[in-house]
Protein backbone atom coordinates (compact mmCIF):
# COMPACT_ATOMS: atom_id res chain seq x y z
CA UNK A 1 0.00 0.00 0.00
CA UNK A 2 1.30 3.28 -0.64
CA UNK A 3 -0.62 6.72 0.68
CA UNK A 4 0.27 10.53 -0.28
CA UNK A 5 -1.49 13.63 0.37
CA UNK A 6 -2.14 17.02 -1.23
CA UNK A 7 -3.25 19.38 1.31
CA UNK A 8 -4.81 22.70 0.19
CA UNK A 9 -5.18 25.68 2.30
CA UNK A 10 -6.69 29.38 1.51
CA UNK A 11 -4.59 32.51 2.75
CA UNK A 12 -6.07 35.45 4.43
CA UNK A 13 -4.94 37.55 2.27
CA UNK A 14 -6.37 39.54 -1.20
CA UNK A 15 -7.02 37.34 -4.48
CA UNK A 16 -4.08 36.09 -5.69
CA UNK A 17 -3.84 38.18 -9.58
CA UNK A 18 -6.11 40.76 -8.77
CA UNK A 19 -6.99 43.34 -5.87
CA UNK A 20 -10.56 41.84 -4.87
CA UNK A 21 -11.09 40.99 -1.42
CA UNK A 22 -11.17 37.17 -0.26
CA UNK A 23 -14.46 37.43 1.07
CA UNK A 24 -17.62 34.90 0.70
CA UNK A 25 -20.92 36.66 -0.18
CA UNK A 26 -24.09 35.89 0.06
CA UNK A 27 -25.47 39.07 -2.17
CA UNK A 28 -27.29 38.89 -5.55
CA UNK A 29 -25.06 38.80 -8.76
CA UNK A 30 -24.34 41.55 -10.48
CA UNK A 31 -23.56 40.00 -13.41
CA UNK A 32 -24.14 36.44 -15.04
CA UNK A 33 -21.98 34.59 -17.33
CA UNK A 34 -22.65 31.38 -19.12
CA UNK A 35 -20.13 29.70 -21.37
CA UNK A 36 -19.12 25.79 -22.35
CA UNK A 37 -15.99 23.71 -22.43
CA UNK A 38 -15.01 21.72 -25.60
CA UNK A 39 -12.04 19.50 -26.02
CA UNK A 40 -9.26 20.34 -28.35
CA UNK A 41 -6.54 18.86 -29.81
CA UNK A 42 -3.07 19.34 -28.12
CA UNK A 43 0.32 20.61 -30.22
CA UNK A 44 1.35 16.78 -29.97
CA UNK A 45 -1.88 16.05 -31.54
CA UNK A 46 -3.22 14.54 -29.06
CA UNK A 47 -6.55 14.75 -26.61
CA UNK A 48 -6.50 14.47 -22.75
CA UNK A 49 -8.80 11.53 -21.76
CA UNK A 50 -10.81 14.15 -18.71
CA UNK A 51 -11.02 16.54 -21.62
CA UNK A 52 -13.17 14.48 -23.62
CA UNK A 53 -14.59 12.29 -20.96
CA UNK A 54 -16.36 16.35 -19.87
CA UNK A 55 -17.14 17.05 -23.50
CA UNK A 56 -19.08 13.91 -23.88
CA UNK A 57 -21.54 15.37 -20.59
CA UNK A 58 -22.28 18.40 -22.47
CA UNK A 59 -22.65 20.31 -19.65
CA UNK A 60 -23.32 24.50 -19.62
CA UNK A 61 -21.60 26.21 -17.00
CA UNK A 62 -23.32 29.76 -15.17
CA UNK A 63 -20.97 31.90 -13.52
CA UNK A 64 -22.52 34.73 -10.90
CA UNK A 65 -20.02 38.00 -10.45
CA UNK A 66 -20.63 40.55 -7.59
CA UNK A 67 -19.32 43.72 -6.79
CA UNK A 68 -16.37 42.23 -4.82
CA UNK A 69 -15.25 40.09 -8.07
CA UNK A 70 -13.70 41.83 -11.29
CA UNK A 71 -13.15 41.15 -14.82
CA UNK A 72 -9.89 38.90 -13.96
CA UNK A 73 -12.04 36.29 -12.53
CA UNK A 74 -14.51 36.58 -15.59
CA UNK A 75 -11.36 35.76 -17.75
CA UNK A 76 -11.71 39.57 -19.47
CA UNK A 77 -8.43 40.97 -18.40
CA UNK A 78 -5.21 39.04 -18.25
CA UNK A 79 -4.08 38.57 -14.51
CA UNK A 80 -2.07 41.12 -12.39
CA UNK A 81 0.94 40.40 -10.52
CA UNK A 82 1.08 38.08 -8.00
CA UNK A 83 0.32 38.63 -4.76
CA UNK A 84 2.78 39.40 -3.03
CA UNK A 85 1.81 38.89 0.30
CA UNK A 86 0.06 35.75 -0.37
CA UNK A 87 4.12 34.58 -1.99
CA UNK A 88 5.58 35.58 1.32
CA UNK A 89 3.45 33.46 3.56
CA UNK A 90 4.13 30.18 0.80
CA UNK A 91 8.07 30.55 1.27
CA UNK A 92 7.48 31.25 5.57
CA UNK A 93 5.25 28.01 5.27
CA UNK A 94 8.32 26.24 3.05
CA UNK A 95 10.93 27.04 5.02
CA UNK A 96 8.97 26.06 8.33
CA UNK A 97 8.67 22.29 6.25
CA UNK A 98 12.75 22.62 5.58
CA UNK A 99 12.18 23.20 2.04
CA UNK A 100 14.24 24.29 -0.81
CA UNK A 101 13.13 27.32 -2.59
CA UNK A 102 13.48 27.11 -6.24
CA UNK A 103 15.30 29.41 -7.72
CA UNK A 104 12.98 31.42 -9.87
CA UNK A 105 9.10 31.28 -9.70
CA UNK A 106 7.49 30.56 -12.78
CA UNK A 107 3.87 30.98 -12.79
CA UNK A 108 1.94 27.86 -14.80
CA UNK A 109 -1.56 26.97 -16.82
CA UNK A 110 -3.08 23.61 -14.91
CA UNK A 111 -5.92 22.54 -17.54
CA UNK A 112 -9.41 22.49 -15.32
CA UNK A 113 -11.97 20.77 -16.72
CA UNK A 114 -14.89 20.46 -14.79
CA UNK A 115 -15.88 24.71 -15.13
CA UNK A 116 -14.67 25.82 -11.91
CA UNK A 117 -12.07 28.09 -13.55
CA UNK A 118 -13.82 30.71 -16.29
CA UNK A 119 -10.56 30.24 -17.97
CA UNK A 120 -10.52 26.54 -18.34
CA UNK A 121 -7.27 26.57 -16.31
CA UNK A 122 -6.01 27.05 -12.65
CA UNK A 123 -3.00 29.40 -12.27
CA UNK A 124 -0.35 27.84 -10.23
CA UNK A 125 3.34 28.02 -8.96
CA UNK A 126 5.76 25.69 -7.75
CA UNK A 127 7.06 27.21 -4.96
CA UNK A 128 9.76 24.93 -3.49
CA UNK A 129 10.52 21.62 -3.06
CA UNK A 130 12.18 18.81 -1.01
CA UNK A 131 11.26 19.14 2.34
CA UNK A 132 10.19 17.14 5.42
CA UNK A 133 8.29 16.95 8.79
CA UNK A 134 9.28 14.44 11.43
CA UNK A 135 6.62 12.04 12.68
CA UNK A 136 5.81 9.35 14.71
CA UNK A 137 6.69 6.91 12.07
CA UNK A 138 9.90 8.66 10.87
CA UNK A 139 10.35 11.23 8.55
CA UNK A 140 7.76 12.24 5.89
CA UNK A 141 9.32 13.81 2.75
CA UNK A 142 7.35 16.63 1.58
CA UNK A 143 7.80 16.39 -2.22
CA UNK A 144 6.63 20.07 -3.01
CA UNK A 145 4.72 23.62 -2.09
CA UNK A 146 2.86 25.35 -4.89
CA UNK A 147 0.65 28.33 -4.71
CA UNK A 148 -2.10 28.62 -7.01
CA UNK A 149 -5.60 30.19 -6.84
CA UNK A 150 -8.38 28.48 -5.46
CA UNK A 151 -11.43 27.34 -8.18
CA UNK A 152 -14.65 28.78 -8.29
CA UNK A 153 -17.81 27.68 -5.57
CA UNK A 154 -20.20 25.44 -6.86
CA UNK A 155 -23.52 26.48 -5.82
CA UNK A 156 -25.72 23.55 -7.40
CA UNK A 157 -26.65 21.56 -10.75
CA UNK A 158 -29.60 21.83 -12.56
CA UNK A 159 -29.73 18.66 -15.58
CA UNK A 160 -27.12 19.88 -17.31
CA UNK A 161 -26.70 23.35 -16.37
CA UNK A 162 -24.02 24.06 -13.41
CA UNK A 163 -23.91 26.92 -11.32
CA UNK A 164 -20.73 28.46 -9.94
CA UNK A 165 -19.78 31.51 -7.95
CA UNK A 166 -17.15 33.66 -8.27
CA UNK A 167 -16.69 34.97 -5.01
CA UNK A 168 -14.26 31.86 -3.97
CA UNK A 169 -12.17 32.02 -7.48
CA UNK A 170 -8.84 33.55 -7.32
CA UNK A 171 -8.23 33.00 -3.08
CA UNK A 172 -4.55 32.15 -2.81
CA UNK A 173 -4.07 28.93 -2.03
CA UNK A 174 -1.09 26.66 -0.92
CA UNK A 175 -0.98 22.98 -1.76
CA UNK A 176 1.48 20.98 -0.13
CA UNK A 177 2.28 17.03 -1.59
CA UNK A 178 3.62 14.35 0.35
CA UNK A 179 5.60 11.54 -0.80
CA UNK A 180 4.04 8.55 -0.68
CA UNK A 181 5.81 8.13 2.78
CA UNK A 182 3.03 7.27 5.01
CA UNK A 183 2.43 4.08 6.59
CA UNK A 184 -0.88 3.33 7.20
CA UNK A 185 -4.13 4.90 7.59
CA UNK A 186 -3.55 6.26 10.89
CA UNK A 187 -0.39 7.77 9.83
CA UNK A 188 -1.98 9.95 7.06
CA UNK A 189 -4.01 11.63 9.78
CA UNK A 190 -1.47 12.25 11.85
CA UNK A 191 0.63 13.38 8.56
CA UNK A 192 -2.24 15.68 8.39
CA UNK A 193 -2.96 17.29 11.70
CA UNK A 194 1.15 18.11 11.62
CA UNK A 195 1.07 20.34 8.30
CA UNK A 196 -2.06 21.73 9.64
CA UNK A 197 -0.51 22.62 12.55
CA UNK A 198 2.79 24.18 10.25
CA UNK A 199 0.30 26.07 8.09
CA UNK A 200 -1.39 27.96 11.26
CA UNK A 201 1.86 29.32 11.82
CA UNK A 202 1.38 32.12 9.05
CA UNK A 203 -2.46 33.74 8.23
CA UNK A 204 -4.22 31.32 6.94
CA UNK A 205 -8.27 31.37 6.69
CA UNK A 206 -10.02 29.17 9.33
CA UNK A 207 -13.21 27.37 9.08
CA UNK A 208 -15.41 25.10 6.94
CA UNK A 209 -13.80 25.02 3.38
CA UNK A 210 -10.81 26.88 3.53
CA UNK A 211 -8.96 23.74 4.08
CA UNK A 212 -9.56 20.51 1.60
CA UNK A 213 -7.53 17.34 1.94
CA UNK A 214 -6.99 14.87 -0.88
CA UNK A 215 -5.44 11.28 -0.32
CA UNK A 216 -3.55 9.37 -3.04
CA UNK A 217 -4.07 5.60 -2.82
CA UNK A 218 -2.51 2.70 -4.43
CA UNK A 219 -2.37 -0.92 -3.22
CA UNK A 220 -0.26 -3.78 -4.98
CA UNK A 221 -1.22 -4.71 -8.35
CA UNK A 222 -3.31 -1.92 -8.61
CA UNK A 223 -2.82 1.97 -9.79
CA UNK A 224 -3.22 5.42 -8.02
CA UNK A 225 -6.56 6.70 -7.14
CA UNK A 226 -6.74 10.27 -6.15
CA UNK A 227 -9.82 10.65 -3.16
CA UNK A 228 -11.05 14.46 -3.07
CA UNK A 229 -12.41 17.25 -0.77
CA UNK A 230 -12.18 16.11 2.84
CA UNK A 231 -12.98 18.06 5.75
CA UNK A 232 -12.95 16.19 8.45
CA UNK A 233 -9.70 14.64 9.71
CA UNK A 234 -11.32 11.96 11.65
CA UNK A 235 -12.63 10.65 8.84
CA UNK A 236 -9.11 9.95 7.01
CA UNK A 237 -8.02 6.51 8.26
CA UNK A 238 -11.79 4.86 7.98
CA UNK A 239 -11.66 5.95 4.30
CA UNK A 240 -8.48 4.34 3.02
CA UNK A 241 -9.13 1.75 4.30
CA UNK A 242 -12.29 1.42 2.26
CA UNK A 243 -10.41 2.55 -0.76
CA UNK A 244 -7.52 -0.17 0.11
CA UNK A 245 -10.60 -2.58 0.06
CA UNK A 246 -12.14 -1.50 -2.63
CA UNK A 247 -8.85 -1.84 -4.82
CA UNK A 248 -8.47 -4.92 -3.75
CA UNK A 249 -11.48 -6.12 -4.22
CA UNK A 250 -11.29 -4.61 -7.88
CA UNK A 251 -8.05 -6.37 -8.76
CA UNK A 252 -9.94 -9.78 -7.66
CA UNK A 253 -12.80 -9.18 -10.17
CA UNK A 254 -10.35 -8.04 -12.69
CA UNK A 255 -9.21 -11.66 -12.54
CA UNK A 256 -12.36 -13.14 -12.54
CA UNK A 257 -13.42 -11.45 -16.04
CA UNK A 258 -9.74 -10.82 -17.76
CA UNK A 259 -10.97 -12.65 -21.12
CA UNK A 260 -14.60 -11.69 -20.98
CA UNK A 261 -15.88 -10.26 -24.34
CA UNK A 262 -18.73 -7.79 -23.39
CA UNK A 263 -19.51 -6.38 -26.69
CA UNK A 264 -22.84 -7.75 -26.34
CA UNK A 265 -25.75 -6.32 -28.58
CA UNK A 266 -28.79 -4.31 -27.28
CA UNK A 267 -32.35 -5.67 -27.99
CA UNK A 268 -35.82 -4.07 -27.65
CA UNK A 269 -37.65 -5.78 -24.88
CA UNK A 270 -41.05 -3.75 -24.38
CA UNK A 271 -43.33 -6.30 -25.37
CA UNK A 272 -41.81 -9.48 -23.48
CA UNK A 273 -44.78 -10.13 -20.40
CA UNK A 274 -43.16 -8.60 -17.82
CA UNK A 275 -43.98 -9.23 -14.05
CA UNK A 276 -41.92 -6.35 -12.29
CA UNK A 277 -44.11 -3.64 -11.07
CA UNK A 278 -41.35 -1.12 -12.04
CA UNK A 279 -41.39 -2.16 -15.87
CA UNK A 280 -44.79 -1.62 -16.27
CA UNK A 281 -45.05 1.51 -14.72
CA UNK A 282 -42.48 2.50 -17.19
CA UNK A 283 -43.95 0.64 -19.98
CA UNK A 284 -47.46 2.70 -18.97
CA UNK A 285 -45.52 6.08 -18.97
CA UNK A 286 -44.53 5.49 -22.72
CA UNK A 287 -41.06 4.41 -21.82
CA UNK A 288 -39.67 1.29 -24.06
CA UNK A 289 -37.33 -1.24 -22.41
CA UNK A 290 -33.74 -2.27 -23.61
CA UNK A 291 -31.72 -4.98 -22.79
CA UNK A 292 -28.02 -6.68 -23.31
CA UNK A 293 -26.16 -9.62 -21.78
CA UNK A 294 -23.21 -8.88 -19.28
CA UNK A 295 -20.71 -12.44 -19.89
CA UNK A 296 -19.72 -13.96 -16.78
CA UNK A 297 -21.68 -11.31 -14.32
CA UNK A 298 -24.58 -13.66 -12.56
CA UNK A 299 -24.27 -11.84 -9.08
CA UNK A 300 -21.41 -9.83 -9.79
CA UNK A 301 -23.46 -6.29 -9.14
CA UNK A 302 -24.10 -7.60 -6.06
CA UNK A 303 -20.19 -7.67 -5.74
CA UNK A 304 -19.39 -5.77 -2.81
CA UNK A 305 -16.64 -3.19 -4.38
CA UNK A 306 -16.33 -1.73 -0.77
CA UNK A 307 -17.36 -2.60 2.11
CA UNK A 308 -21.40 -1.46 2.52
CA UNK A 309 -21.13 -0.13 -1.30
CA UNK A 310 -22.09 -3.17 -4.12
CA UNK A 311 -20.74 -2.81 -7.80
CA UNK A 312 -24.10 -2.09 -9.53
CA UNK A 313 -23.35 1.52 -7.16
CA UNK A 314 -20.34 1.86 -8.72
CA UNK A 315 -21.69 1.23 -12.02
CA UNK A 316 -25.07 4.04 -11.92
CA UNK A 317 -22.45 6.49 -10.48
CA UNK A 318 -20.30 6.31 -13.59
CA UNK A 319 -23.40 6.42 -15.96
CA UNK A 320 -24.80 9.51 -14.03
CA UNK A 321 -21.62 11.56 -14.45
CA UNK A 322 -21.42 11.11 -18.15
CA UNK A 323 -25.12 11.34 -19.14
CA UNK A 324 -27.24 12.53 -16.24
CA UNK A 325 -29.25 8.74 -16.27
CA UNK A 326 -29.80 7.81 -12.79
CA UNK A 327 -29.95 4.06 -13.10
CA UNK A 328 -30.56 1.10 -14.74
CA UNK A 329 -31.76 -2.62 -13.55
CA UNK A 330 -29.88 -5.61 -13.60
CA UNK A 331 -30.05 -9.46 -13.21
CA UNK A 332 -29.09 -10.10 -9.15
CA UNK A 333 -32.76 -7.66 -8.93
CA UNK A 334 -34.78 -8.64 -11.36
CA UNK A 335 -34.98 -12.31 -12.31
CA UNK A 336 -36.67 -13.20 -16.22
CA UNK A 337 -36.44 -16.29 -17.42
CA UNK A 338 -37.88 -14.87 -21.07
CA UNK A 339 -34.91 -12.08 -21.52
CA UNK A 340 -32.38 -14.59 -20.53
CA UNK A 341 -33.72 -16.23 -23.65
CA UNK A 342 -33.65 -13.12 -25.57
CA UNK A 343 -30.69 -12.14 -24.92
CA UNK A 344 -29.11 -15.39 -25.15
CA UNK A 345 -27.82 -16.07 -21.62
CA UNK A 346 -26.04 -18.58 -19.84
CA UNK A 347 -26.55 -19.59 -16.37
CA UNK A 348 -23.71 -17.30 -15.55
CA UNK A 349 -23.86 -14.61 -17.45
CA UNK A 350 -26.19 -11.60 -16.39
CA UNK A 351 -27.96 -8.59 -18.28
CA UNK A 352 -28.46 -4.74 -17.60
CA UNK A 353 -32.05 -3.63 -18.32
CA UNK A 354 -32.67 0.31 -19.22
CA UNK A 355 -35.57 2.91 -19.97
CA UNK A 356 -35.67 5.04 -22.24
CA UNK A 357 -36.03 5.81 -25.92
CA UNK A 358 -33.15 4.14 -28.62
CA UNK A 359 -30.98 6.75 -28.22
CA UNK A 360 -30.98 7.15 -24.53
CA UNK A 361 -30.85 3.18 -24.20
CA UNK A 362 -27.43 3.30 -26.77
CA UNK A 363 -25.84 5.83 -24.88
CA UNK A 364 -26.19 4.08 -21.45
CA UNK A 365 -24.96 0.57 -23.32
CA UNK A 366 -22.13 2.49 -24.63
CA UNK A 367 -21.25 3.81 -21.04
CA UNK A 368 -21.79 0.77 -19.39
CA UNK A 369 -19.54 -1.12 -21.71
CA UNK A 370 -16.71 0.94 -21.40
CA UNK A 371 -16.98 0.77 -17.34
CA UNK A 372 -17.13 -3.13 -17.59
CA UNK A 373 -13.93 -3.26 -20.15
CA UNK A 374 -12.38 -0.92 -17.64
CA UNK A 375 -13.20 -3.15 -14.09
CA UNK A 376 -10.47 -6.12 -16.81
CA UNK A 377 -7.61 -4.23 -15.70
CA UNK A 378 -7.03 -1.50 -12.48
CA UNK A 379 -6.90 1.83 -13.66
CA UNK A 380 -6.19 5.10 -12.19
CA UNK A 381 -9.18 7.86 -11.31
CA UNK A 382 -10.46 10.42 -9.26
CA UNK A 383 -12.87 9.21 -6.59
CA UNK A 384 -15.33 11.36 -3.67
CA UNK A 385 -15.73 10.77 -0.33
CA UNK A 386 -19.64 10.01 0.63
CA UNK A 387 -19.76 8.69 4.18
CA UNK A 388 -16.43 7.02 4.38
CA UNK A 389 -16.82 5.63 1.12
CA UNK A 390 -15.35 6.33 -2.25
CA UNK A 391 -17.22 7.28 -5.35
CA UNK A 392 -16.40 7.88 -9.32
CA UNK A 393 -15.59 11.32 -9.85
CA UNK A 394 -14.19 11.91 -12.73
CA UNK A 395 -11.10 9.88 -14.96
CA UNK A 396 -7.77 10.59 -13.62
CA UNK A 397 -6.42 13.99 -16.17
CA UNK A 398 -3.46 13.34 -18.60
CA UNK A 399 0.16 14.04 -17.72
CA UNK A 400 0.53 16.74 -20.27
CA UNK A 401 -1.78 19.38 -18.49
CA UNK A 402 0.88 22.08 -17.68
CA UNK A 403 1.55 24.97 -20.03
CA UNK A 404 4.06 28.69 -19.14
CA UNK A 405 1.43 31.91 -18.20
CA UNK A 406 2.55 34.12 -20.74
CA UNK A 407 0.88 37.35 -19.17
CA UNK A 408 2.91 36.89 -15.86
CA UNK A 409 6.78 37.25 -15.78
CA UNK A 410 8.82 35.10 -14.02
CA UNK A 411 9.81 36.05 -10.00
CA UNK A 412 13.54 35.58 -9.39
CA UNK A 413 13.21 34.04 -5.24
CA UNK A 414 16.75 35.50 -3.91
CA UNK A 415 15.42 39.13 -3.99
CA UNK A 416 12.66 38.16 -2.09
CA UNK A 417 13.07 39.25 2.09
CA UNK A 418 10.82 37.48 4.19
CA UNK A 419 10.25 36.78 8.45
CA UNK A 420 10.98 33.46 9.25
CA UNK A 421 8.69 32.03 11.54
CA UNK A 422 9.13 30.06 14.92
CA UNK A 423 8.21 25.88 14.38
CA UNK A 424 5.23 24.70 16.16
CA UNK A 425 7.55 22.45 18.07
CA UNK A 426 9.51 25.07 19.90
CA UNK A 427 6.15 27.06 20.39
CA UNK A 428 4.56 24.28 22.64
CA UNK A 429 8.19 24.04 24.35
CA UNK A 430 8.08 27.49 25.19
CA UNK A 431 4.76 27.53 26.44
CA UNK A 432 5.34 24.47 28.96
CA UNK A 433 7.83 26.19 30.20
CA UNK A 434 5.70 29.06 31.17
CA UNK A 435 3.52 26.80 33.46
CA UNK A 436 1.02 25.67 30.31
CA UNK A 437 0.43 21.39 29.86
CA UNK A 438 1.31 20.28 26.72
CA UNK A 439 -2.22 19.86 25.99
CA UNK A 440 -2.67 23.37 26.69
CA UNK A 441 -0.11 24.16 24.61
CA UNK A 442 -1.17 22.36 21.44
CA UNK A 443 -4.81 23.42 21.81
CA UNK A 444 -3.34 27.46 21.92
CA UNK A 445 -1.35 26.09 18.65
CA UNK A 446 -4.71 25.36 17.38
CA UNK A 447 -6.92 27.82 18.13
CA UNK A 448 -4.99 30.83 18.45
CA UNK A 449 -1.88 31.37 19.48
CA UNK A 450 -1.11 34.77 18.09
CA UNK A 451 -4.04 35.98 20.86
CA UNK A 452 -1.99 34.37 23.54
CA UNK A 453 1.22 35.94 22.11
CA UNK A 454 -0.60 39.21 22.43
CA UNK A 455 -1.71 38.61 25.82
CA UNK A 456 1.90 37.94 26.81
CA UNK A 457 2.80 41.43 25.12
CA UNK A 458 0.24 42.99 27.52
CA UNK A 459 1.69 41.23 30.61
CA UNK A 460 -1.57 38.66 30.96
CA UNK A 461 -0.24 35.76 33.63
CA UNK A 462 0.69 32.53 30.92
CA UNK A 463 -1.88 30.42 32.66
CA UNK A 464 -4.47 32.80 33.14
CA UNK A 465 -4.36 33.62 29.56
CA UNK A 466 -4.12 30.25 28.21
CA UNK A 467 -8.15 29.94 29.87
CA UNK A 468 -8.86 33.18 28.54
CA UNK A 469 -7.71 31.96 24.83
CA UNK A 470 -9.20 28.57 24.90
CA UNK A 471 -12.47 29.43 26.07
CA UNK A 472 -13.16 33.23 25.37
CA UNK A 473 -15.70 32.09 22.12
CA UNK A 474 -17.62 29.60 24.50
CA UNK A 475 -17.57 32.24 27.39
CA UNK A 476 -18.64 35.14 25.02
CA UNK A 477 -21.36 32.86 23.46
CA UNK A 478 -22.70 32.44 26.76
CA UNK A 479 -23.50 36.23 27.74
CA UNK A 480 -24.99 36.58 23.58
CA UNK A 481 -21.58 38.47 22.59
CA UNK A 482 -20.07 37.69 19.16
CA UNK A 483 -16.50 37.43 19.65
CA UNK A 484 -14.43 40.39 18.76
CA UNK A 485 -10.53 40.36 18.94
CA UNK A 486 -9.99 44.13 19.02
CA UNK A 487 -12.25 44.13 22.22
CA UNK A 488 -10.70 40.86 23.99
CA UNK A 489 -6.85 43.04 23.54
CA UNK A 490 -8.43 45.90 25.03
CA UNK A 491 -9.61 43.77 28.12
CA UNK A 492 -6.54 41.91 28.13
CA UNK A 493 -4.38 45.40 28.79
CA UNK A 494 -6.73 46.09 31.07
CA UNK A 495 -6.16 42.63 32.53
CA UNK A 496 -2.42 42.69 32.35
CA UNK A 497 -2.45 46.58 34.07
CA UNK A 498 -4.00 44.77 36.82
CA UNK A 499 -7.12 47.64 36.24
CA UNK A 500 -9.37 44.53 36.45
CA UNK A 501 -10.12 41.02 37.80
CA UNK A 502 -10.41 37.76 35.66
CA UNK A 503 -13.61 37.57 37.34
CA UNK A 504 -15.29 40.48 35.50
CA UNK A 505 -13.05 40.38 32.47
CA UNK A 506 -15.63 38.09 30.17
CA UNK A 507 -18.73 40.58 31.64
CA UNK A 508 -17.06 43.75 30.51
CA UNK A 509 -15.93 42.78 27.25
CA UNK A 510 -19.33 41.18 26.40
CA UNK A 511 -20.63 44.57 27.31
CA UNK A 512 -18.41 46.52 25.49
CA UNK A 513 -19.07 44.18 22.32
CA UNK A 514 -22.88 44.54 22.22
CA UNK A 515 -22.55 48.51 23.24
CA UNK A 516 -20.05 48.68 20.38
CA UNK A 517 -17.95 50.91 23.19
CA UNK A 518 -14.22 50.97 25.02
CA UNK A 519 -14.13 48.33 27.13
CA UNK A 520 -12.87 50.67 29.75
CA UNK A 521 -15.51 53.31 29.57
CA UNK A 522 -17.58 50.19 30.35
CA UNK A 523 -15.60 49.58 33.52
CA UNK A 524 -16.26 53.35 34.53
CA UNK A 525 -20.32 52.86 34.00
CA UNK A 526 -20.30 49.38 35.82
CA UNK A 527 -17.99 50.78 38.67
CA UNK A 528 -16.05 47.98 38.46
CA UNK A 529 -12.40 49.09 38.26
CA UNK A 530 -10.27 47.03 40.44
CA UNK A 531 -9.73 48.22 43.85
CA UNK A 532 -5.50 48.50 45.82
CA UNK A 533 -4.95 46.58 48.56
CA UNK A 534 -5.17 50.12 50.58
CA UNK A 535 -9.01 50.34 49.72
CA UNK A 536 -9.64 46.63 50.62
CA UNK A 537 -7.91 47.31 54.03
CA UNK A 538 -10.14 50.90 54.39
CA UNK A 539 -13.28 48.31 53.74
CA UNK A 540 -12.10 45.92 56.08
CA UNK A 541 -11.37 48.39 59.05
CA UNK A 542 -14.56 49.96 58.40
CA UNK A 543 -16.47 46.82 58.59
CA UNK A 544 -14.51 45.41 61.90
CA UNK A 545 -15.52 48.80 62.87
CA UNK A 546 -19.14 48.78 62.22
CA UNK A 547 -19.66 45.32 63.75
CA UNK A 548 -17.71 45.15 66.75
CA UNK A 549 -19.68 42.19 68.62
CA UNK A 550 -19.06 39.97 65.13
CA UNK A 551 -15.88 38.27 64.58
CA UNK A 552 -17.37 35.11 62.16
CA UNK A 553 -14.99 34.75 59.73
CA UNK A 554 -17.11 33.35 56.94
CA UNK A 555 -20.29 35.93 57.52
CA UNK A 556 -17.43 39.04 57.50
CA UNK A 557 -16.49 37.81 54.27
CA UNK A 558 -19.57 37.38 52.73
CA UNK A 559 -20.36 41.27 53.91
CA UNK A 560 -17.06 42.26 52.67
CA UNK A 561 -17.53 40.61 49.28
CA UNK A 562 -21.00 42.05 48.77
CA UNK A 563 -18.91 45.47 48.24
CA UNK A 564 -15.80 44.71 46.67
CA UNK A 565 -17.06 41.47 44.14
CA UNK A 566 -15.29 41.58 41.13
CA UNK A 567 -13.11 44.35 41.82
CA UNK A 568 -10.77 42.45 43.71
CA UNK A 569 -10.17 38.61 44.14
CA UNK A 570 -11.40 36.86 46.77
CA UNK A 571 -8.62 35.36 48.04
CA UNK A 572 -6.56 38.14 48.54
CA UNK A 573 -10.04 39.12 50.43
CA UNK A 574 -9.68 36.32 52.70
CA UNK A 575 -5.85 36.62 53.23
CA UNK A 576 -6.37 40.39 53.89
CA UNK A 577 -9.66 39.62 56.54
CA UNK A 578 -7.76 36.85 58.56
CA UNK A 579 -4.81 38.79 58.97
CA UNK A 580 -6.79 41.40 60.53
CA UNK A 581 -8.09 38.97 62.73
CA UNK A 582 -5.13 37.74 63.78
CA UNK A 583 -3.69 41.06 64.69
CA UNK A 584 -6.83 41.74 66.31
CA UNK A 585 -6.36 38.14 68.73
CA UNK A 586 -3.23 39.21 69.54
CA UNK A 587 -3.74 42.60 70.95
CA UNK A 588 -6.09 41.52 72.84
Amino acid sequence: MKIGLEIHQQLNTHKLFCNCPSIITNEKPSVVVKRKLKATMSELNEYDIAALAEEMRKREFIYFGYNTTCLVELDEEPPHEMNEEALKMAIQIADLLHMKLVDEIQVMRKIVLDGSNTTGFQRTSLIARNGYIDTSKGKVRIDTLCLEEDSARKLKEEGNKVFYSLDRLGIPLIEISTAPDIKSPEHAKEVAEKIGLYLRMTNVKRGIGTIRQDINVSVKGGKRTEIKGFQELSEIPEVIKNEVKRQENMIKLSKKIKNVNFDTKLLNVTKLNWKSKTIKNAISRGQEIFAFKVPKFKGLFKWEAQPGKRLARDLVEYLKFFTGIKGFMHSDEIESKELREKLGCKKEDGYIVIFGDEDIAKEAKEILTKRLNEYKNPISEVRGVEETKTKFLRPMPGKARMYPETDIPPIKTKHIKFEKLEHPEEKIKKYMSMGLSKEQANQIIWNDYKLFESGLKLKVKPTLLASIVLSYKDELKRLNAIPDKTKLIEGLELLGKRYITKEVFYDVVARAIKDNENVKNIIKKLKLKRISKKELDEIIEKMLSENKELRDFDILMGLIMRKVRGRIEGKIVAEELKRYLKNEEKRN
